[in-house]
């Protein structure tokens, strides 16, 4: 190749953006009858839609929330103040939950009749008649519309004559206007009213619903909502075909809204009263009791000031405690001394270490005194001397004393120390009850105060009470009425139009979106390249004859154009081969790809220009070139490699389609296709034949199926990979990206085959034009020329 692979590569990726938007939007104008279909389909229904709505006017009202602080002085607050928690975070928040409430909407139905509707049906669309109803229906118990839904109709006869209707059946008997009947409703009665006379031969439809599927109807109905987070006005909205019914719902809710807090507040004031007059009468009760256990405490305890007899046991505590710090001291050395004493060879006895007792210290001293004559004695005579030995024994003597005296003093601080713990004990004893007398105390002390505290509190917010319930008001002030607008606002005529403009655009767009999405099979040469990225050396156009195509020399047809171009493309991808005869491997991923009759018109088509090419038949298997070509059955290359004495010269045959176009036939099918092609016999074959060929054309098996094409690709100078557009799934294309990663050729390029052509574009990259075929103008380009 004389230009490089990554250098057509990179332009190529650089364009692939283009490219992509550019067959995207191909792929949906070629489609744009489906389009306009979908489009006039569209606009029928949004024109029937807005024909056949009921119109919806909007109906609005706004109320100020008084608030609690208007009143002056508010029962919530009282009770608040108390220490009731009333759910009051929020007050706009709550009252518009209130406003939202079934039980509030099922006073405004019950009131207005909301459960019984009385329609007349008119061409297109039905009319609710409410306060125009020549008509009132009447059950003998109101109770039992509450759970009845259903519908009945009556045919107006005359003034005081009417047909009843249930289910689709007339009764046969006429029924008289404001009399009771029975029917499977119940009883009941049709009060005929003063315009009756007009609806003379016309049906009147009375629907009924049940209480509690009305009263959700119109909750979802009935927008509140406040504007401002800083203010408290609420407003109220709903979309209705009847104005005057809508307006009376809002009205009556707010009404039936200041009529339930009115209650709410009475019943509060009221309740609120009487809780305090009853906890007044217990708090006194209370604080009576109380003041009476503070006295017999004080009794009981002979309590006059508790701090002061704190601080006495305090500083008794203290003093204890350094007597028994210092007790256990001089105890230690005590005990010190006795072991230091009961030593052997003991010379000198340690003095003044802090041991109190002065017989101790003057016998410590003594012995001292003693020991040290006797170390002077030893200066000077020898240890049987008379003195020395009267030395010895007096140092025996006070050293027993000493003992003794140590351990009398041992059992003395033992005694003092036990006395001393107990002093400290009981000092501790009375500090450890202050505290438990104090809280007592104070516990009394603070229920007193507690109770006297809450007593004068209720008596004071008992008159406020009072003075609130004679100040009760409604909670909301009425800011507008409701009022409707001028105009409908729904059907939204441009809102139906746009909404079905886009629905009918962007439908067929989906489904042709998902139909390419789920499309699997490859379409056009990009499929490949992406996948692949390796050179298209063609397309070939779709073959819509039934027989088999095969160029002829003067044959001008798109077809032939196609394989004369992709002749053009082998020789340019072969131009840097320096052999004189080029081996061309022609293969496919799976059977019926058309590798057999691209290898046969390619053959064919370098034979006309001149070339001398052997096509070789070696898909052993399934051979077709014979048939494709109308020649007869004869040996061919399994006989050649199996029967030594046949000759080269035997199975070589010349077409008569051209002098220079030469077939071998794959011969007889093998047992064991695979062997033969492994032989080296094959090879010298093979090699012998280059000497006398410009190009020899192999045709071989499907490479996904055997591994006869693989076994072939030492021979191939360039492997032409067929693949059939419209039939290939584009997950098979991984077996030819395989050979290419693994190079089990040198050189490979694809050949796209049977790619049908699309309207207005011509073939792939448009080879073909002026060959028996206009490239016909795109259809939006036609328009514009037809209306010049």
């Amino acid at each position: 190749m004389n230009i490089t692979e990554q250098d057509s590569w990179t332009s190529r990726d650089v364009n692939d953006e283009r490219i992509n938007i550019r067959n995207q939007v191909e792929n949906y104008l070629k489609n744009w009858k489906w389009f306009l279909l979908a489009l006039l389909i569209g606009l029928s229904y949004a024109y029937y839609q807005i024909r056949t709505t009921i119109p919806q006017y909007s109906i609005n009202s706004s109320i100020l929330l008084r608030g609690d602080q208007e009143a002056g002085i508010s029962e919530a607050a009282i009770i608040s103040d108390l220490g009731i928690n009333t759910g009051a975070s929020n007050y706009v928040t709550d009252e518009i939950e209130i406003l939202k409430s079934r039980t509030l909407m099922s006073q405004v139905v019950r009131d207005l009749s909301l459960n019984v509707e009385y329609i007349s049906e008119g061409y297109l669309r039905t009319k609710e008649l409410y306060k125009n109803s020549p008509i009132k229906f009447h059950v003998l118990k109101d109770s039992l519309l509450d759970n009845t839904s259903g519908y009945f109709e009556i045919k107006v006869l005359n003034q005081s004559e009417f047909i009843f209707i249930e289910n689709g059946n007339e009764k046969d008997k006429p029924l008289q206007f404001n009399i009771w009947h029975d029917t499977a409703k119940g009883s009941i009665k049709i009060e005929s009213l003063l315009n009756i006379s007009q609806y003379k031969g016309k049906n009147i439809i009375i629907s009924i619903r049940d209480i509690y599927s009305t009263v959700a109807t119109y909750q979802n109905r009935v927008n509140i909502f406040f504007p401002s987070k800083l203010s408290s006005i609420i407003q109220l909205s709903m979309t209705s075909p009847d104005r005057e019914k809508a307006m009376d719902i809002l009205n009556n809710l707010v009404t039936q809204y200041n009529n339930d807090a009115l209650t709410d507040k009475n019943q509060i004031s009221k309740n609120t009263y009487e809780f305090i007059n009853g906890r007044l009468a217990l708090i006194e009760d209370s604080l009576f009791a109380t003041e009476k256990d503070f006295e017999q405490f004080k009794k009981s305890n002979q309590l006059v000031d508790i701090a002061s007899e704190a601080e006495i046991n305090l500083a008794g505590r203290a003093t204890t405690k350094q007597a028994r710090a210092d007790m256990e001291t001089e105890l230690q050395l005590v005990d010190y001394m006795r072991d230091y004493i009961g030593k052997d060879n003991l010379e000198l006895i340690p003095s003044k270490i802090g041991i109190s007792d002065i017989q101790i210290n003057g016998l410590i001293s003594e012995y001292n005194a003693l020991s040290i004559k006797k170390q002077e004695l030893l200066e000077s005579v020898g240890n049987e001397h008379p003195l020395v030995i009267e030395a010895d024994d007096k140092l025996l003597v006070l050293r027993s004393n000493l003992i003794k005296n140590l351990d009398n003093m041992t059992a003395s601080l033992s005694i003092s120390l036990d006395d001393i713990k107990r002093q400290g004990q009981d000092y501790q004893g009375n500090l450890a009850s202050i505290p438990t007398q104090e809280r007592e105390f104070r516990d009394i002390q603070r229920q007193q105060q507690i109770k006297e505290t809450l007593y004068l509190y209720l008596l004071e917010k008992r008159e406020e009470t009072a003075i609130a319930m004679s100040a009760n008001s409604s909670s909301a002030k009425i800011v507008d009425k409701a009022y409707a607008s001028l105009g409908p606002v729904l059907p939204n005529k441009r809102s139906i139009y746009l909404k079905w403009f886009i629905i009918s655009m962007v439908f067929p767009f989906v489904i042709i979106f998902i139909k390419n999405l789920l499309d699997t099979k490859v379409r056009e040469t990009r499929d490949v390249e992406v996948k692949t990225r390796r050179p298209i050396l063609g397309e070939i156009p779709k073959n819509n004859l039934k027989s088999q195509y095969i160029v002829h020399e003067t044959d001008r047809s798109n077809l032939a154009e196609s394989f004369r171009l992709l002749d053009t493309n082998l020789e340019f991808l072969l131009a840097d081969s320096t052999k004189e005869c080029k081996t061309i491997l022609v293969t496919s991923t799976i059977s019926k790809e058309g590798k057999t009759s691209i290898s046969i018109n390619v053959a064919l088509t370098l034979a006309y220009s001149g070339k001398k090419v052997l096509l070789m038949e070696m898909d052993l298997r399934a051979p077709k070139v014979l048939r494709y070509l109308g020649m007869p059955n004869s040996i061919g290359i399994s006989n050649y490699i199996k029967d030594k004495d046949v000759q080269v010269s035997e199975i070589i045959k010349t077409s008569d389609l051209s002098e220079n176009f030469h077939v071998i036939s794959s011969g007889d099918i093998p047992p064991n296709p695979t062997d033969i092609l492994k032989t080296k016999r094959l090879k010298m074959l093979i090699e012998g034949l280059t000497d006398n060929y410009d190009y020899i054309i192999i045709d071989t098996a499907p490479v996904s199926l055997v591994p006869d094409t693989l076994l072939l690709s030492q021979y191939a100078d360039l492997c032409a990979y067929v693949v059939r557009a419209n039939y290939l799934d584009k997950r098979l294309l991984k077996y030819p990206e395989m050979l290419v990663k693994e190079k089990r050729f040198d050189n490979i390029a694809f050949v796209i085959n049977s790619v049908e052509r699309k309207k207005g574009y011509g073939y792939g990259y448009g080879y073909g034009y002026g060959y028996g075929q206009e490239m016909p103008l795109p259809w939006y380009k036609r328009l514009l020329k037809f209306k010049k």
